[in-house]
C-alpha cells in the first residue's frame, strides 16, 4: 500500500499508518513504537504489543499423532493463544500432556470438548542472546552424557538424558517465537538464526532417538565398538566447533569444519560393513546429526558473513 508523506513544521514528516494494522495490534493513543532502519525500509514494530496472535482448530481422532508436534509448532510460529476442539474427551489427557512439553502454554478454559491455552509469560527480545547460547550448551550437554553413558554400555542409563531434548525443545521454539516476534538484531539475518535453532532442534532429536533406540529398543547388550565410540567423539567435537566459527579466518574455520565432516564420513564406511544391525542404526542416526550439524554451520556462516559484509 501507498502512503503520502506529510511535512509539519521545518524538518518533520510524518506518514500515516493503515487502520486495520492499527486494530489488529490493539494500538491506542500514546502508544509507543519501535522504528527500526534496515537498509531504504522502516520497521515499525509496538513496543508494548497489545495484539495477541490467536488460532482456533478442530481436532480428529486421527489426528492425534499430530498433538505431539502441535505445541511446538505453534509456539515456534508466534501464536499467543490456542483454541482447541476436540472430536474426543479421550484426547484430553495426551493434549494436556503435550501442552505441558511447552512451558510457556497452559489452560486457561476447558468447556466440554474446547480448551484453550495461552502464553501466560511473554519472552522479551533482550532474552535472545541467553536463549539462543542455552540451546547450544544444551544440546551439547546432551550430547556429552550420550558419549559418556554408551561408554560404560549401560545403555539403560541413557532414559537419565530424555529432559536435557525436552529442555532443547522449549528453548528453541521460544527463541524462534522471539524471531517470529521481533526479528533477530540485524533483521537481514533472522532467516539464517531462526534456520539454525531449527537444525539444533532435529539434531537434539536424533541424539534421543539413539538414547531410545539403545535403551528400549535394542537388545544390544555389549559395548558399542571403539571404531562407533570414536566417530561419537568426533561428531561431539564437530558439533562443539560451531560455537568456535568466529568472523576472522571465517572460511578458513569453515573449511576445516566440512573435512572434519569427511573424516567421519570415511570412518562410517566401515561401521556399515560390520554387518551389525545396532551399531548400523546407530551409525545411521549420527550420519543425520552430521548432515544437520553442516547444515547449521552453512547458517552460522549466514549469521557471521551477511548481507552487505565483504
Amino acid at each position: 500500500m501507498k502512503r503520502s508523506i506529510i511535512q509539519l513544521g521545518g524538518k518533520t514528516h510524518v506518514v500515516s499508518l493503515p487502520q486495520h494494522w492499527i486494530e489488529k495490534l490493539g494500538i491506542k493513543k500514546k502508544d509507543e513504537v519501535e522504528v527500526t532502519e534496515r537498509g531504504e525500509e522502516l520497521i515499525i514494530t509496538p513496543k508494548n504489543n497489545h495484539g495477541k496472535k490467536k488460532i482456533k482448530m478442530r481436532i480428529k481422532d486421527e489426528n492425534k499423532r499430530f498433538l505431539k508436534h502441535l505445541f511446538l509448532i505453534l509456539g515456534s510460529l508466534g501464536y499467543d493463544e490456542v483454541e482447541i476442539e476436540l472430536a474426543n474427551l479421550g484426547l484430553v489427557p495426551l493434549l494436556h500432556e503435550t501442552a505441558h512439553e511447552f512451558s510457556n502454554f497452559v489452560l486457561v478454559e476447558q468447556k466440554k470438548t474446547t480448551c484453550i491455552y495461552k502464553v501466560v509469560s511473554q519472552e522479551s527480545k533482550e532474552d535472545f542472546n541467553y536463549i539462543f547460547e542455552k540451546c547450544f550448551s544444551v544440546t551439547q550437554s546432551l550430547a556429552d552424557n550420550f558419549l559418556e553413558i554408551v561408554k560404560t554400555g549401560k545403555f539403560k542409563d541413557l532414559k537419565s538424558i530424555y529432559p536435557l531434548e525436552k529442555t532443547n525443545n522449549q528453548l528453541t521454539t521460544i527463541g524462534q517465537r522471539i524471531l517470529i516476534k521481533n526479528g533477530y538484531e540485524d533483521q537481514d539475518k533472522t532467516c539464517f538464526v531462526y534456520v539454525l535453532l531449527w537444525n539444533l532442534e532435529v539434531i537434539a532429536d536424533f541424539y534421543r532417538r539413539s538414547c531410545f533406540f539403545l535403551a528400549e529398543g535394542s537388545k544390544k547388550k555389549k559395548p558399542l565398538s571403539e571404531g562407533l565410540i570414536e566417530i561419537i567423539e568426533d561428531t561431539n567435537s564437530l558439533l562443539k566447533s560451531l560455537v568456535n566459527l568466529s568472523d576472522k579466518s571465517l572460511i578458513e574455520s569453515f573449511m576445516k569444519l566440512f573435512d572434519k565432516k569427511a573424516v567421519i564420513g570415511d570412518k562410517m564406511d566401515a561401521i556399515f560393513k560390520s554387518g551389525d544391525y545396532e551399531e548400523i542404526i546407530v551409525g545411521h542416526y549420527f550420519l543425520d546429526i552430521i548432515t544437520y550439524i553442516q547444515d547449521c554451520a552453512v547458517s552460522y556462516l549466514g549469521i557471521l558473513y551477511g548481507k552487505g559484509d565483504e
